[in-house]
């Protein structure tokens, strides 16, 4: 076996090597001149840099997929309660038709609101108004808009109202006690 005379280029020390491109005299040399290259090439290599912005990458990429999936999941979550409110007001909507059928004013008032008719919303509004009126000992001031509700015209003046200005009209009341005569 071949031995080679060299000099440590850590400690300068002289040593007898077995392999020729050896380097250190000892163990101990050898840690320090791996630590020492390592070194050097963190600082020519800007290893710490890359590594930091490959940290950041990842998290980057970690929260843009938290993300995604807290979306995903609202979605579907959206979906399915909207698919529950839909289911509900279907429900809602055969028992109003049901409750319609059999003469509820309120559930005739409900469809026709649904459906868009204003004019049948408001004469069954008015309807409804002077039957509980009739009821109560109460006499009572109704405006919408402006009009009041005993015109015989009522309804066909809330909804032209209601036409020009595109909003519902505000609505006042006012309660008195009847006299009793």
């Amino acid at each position: 076996m071949a031995s080679y005379e060299r000099q440590c280029v850590i400690c300068n020390k002289p040593f007898t090597a077995t392999a020729a491109r050896a380097k250190y005299c000892s163990v101990k040399c050898r840690a320090i001149g791996a630590d020492k290259a390592r070194k050097e090439w963190e600082a020519n290599s800007n290893y710490k840099e890359k590594q930091r912005q490959k940290m950041r990458d990842r998290r980057s990429e970690e929260i843009a997929e938290l993300k995604r999936i807290r979306e995903e999941e609202w979605e579907t979550r959206e979906a399915k309660e909207n698919k529950e409110y839909e289911a509900r007001k279907k429900r809602e909507r055969a028992e109003m038709k049901r409750k319609a059928k059999a003469g509820d004013r309120e559930a005739k008032m409900y469809i026709a609101e649904e459906e868009g008719d204003l004019l049948e919303y408001w004469r069954l509004f008015k309807e409804d108004f002077l039957e509980n009126e009739n009821k109560s000992k109460y006499k009572v001031l109704y405006i919408v808009g402006g009009i009041d509700i005993y015109e015989d015209d009522f309804e066909y003046l809330v909804v032209e109202q209601i036409e020009k200005s595109g909003n519902y009209p505000s609505i006042i009341r006012k309660t008195e006690q009847k006299k009793n005569v």
